[in-house]
């Protein structure tokens, strides 16, 4: 590493002893760690809701967090294909004193031509009950997070899918995509 690896924001006040940070953190202060996320409102029953992530040159170290009001069928596939990216979702650099822009990009709603292979299901455990349409307020659905505990190193240069599924006979209130990473 060179010496500018070591370097601190302004906003470190110096102590007289030795701490340790974790990675993320580290790469926070660096200026090299980013998240995006997006909230979909209203799942219908049996709808897929899709994120695309596209990286970019470098290897994005990655933790996913999924979360969905109610039960939801988590999907992970490398090797995704689409037509069409989807909605770009902002990016949001961890460091507000840090101009670095990441080079992973991430969209919601792709056209997809094929999901590419899966390498990773999860289930989002949760409870059904009153009345369709009106599934959280006065006792609705309720569900959980699926999030990854441990980081994934993602390849440059490639294509992932996360689809998050109602498996419910009722609409349910949301679903969401959160991903934590920093590049390199």
């Amino acid at each position: 590493m060179s010496p500018k690896d070591w370097e601190f924001s302004p906003t470190d006040e110096p102590i007289d002893q030795v701490t340790n940070i974790d990675r993320s953190h580290f790469k926070t202060h660096q200026g090299k760690m980013f998240i995006a996320s997006h909230v979909v409102e209203n799942v219908e029953p049996a709808a897929a809701n899709d994120f695309y992530i596209k990286t970019g040159a470098s290897t994005p170290h990655i933790g996913l967090e999924i979360g969905a009001s109610g039960n939801s069928l988590v999907e992970f596939f490398t090797d995704a294909t689409a037509s069409s990216n989807g909605t770009t979702l902002s990016t949001f650099n961890l460091n507000c004193l840090s101009g670095n822009v990441a080079l992973t990009t991430f969209f919601h709603a792709p056209t997809l031509v094929t999901t590419g292979t899966q390498v990773l299901t999860r289930y989002i455990h949760g409870t059904s009950g009153g009345p369709a349409g009106n599934p959280v307020i006065g006792g609705g659905t309720t569900g959980g997070p699926s999030g990854r505990a441990v980081e994934t190193i993602l390849c440059a240069n490639t294509n992932y899918l996360v689809r998050v599924t109602n498996q419910t006979a009722v609409t349910i209130a949301a679903a969401d995509f959160s991903a934590g990473f920093y590049e390199g």
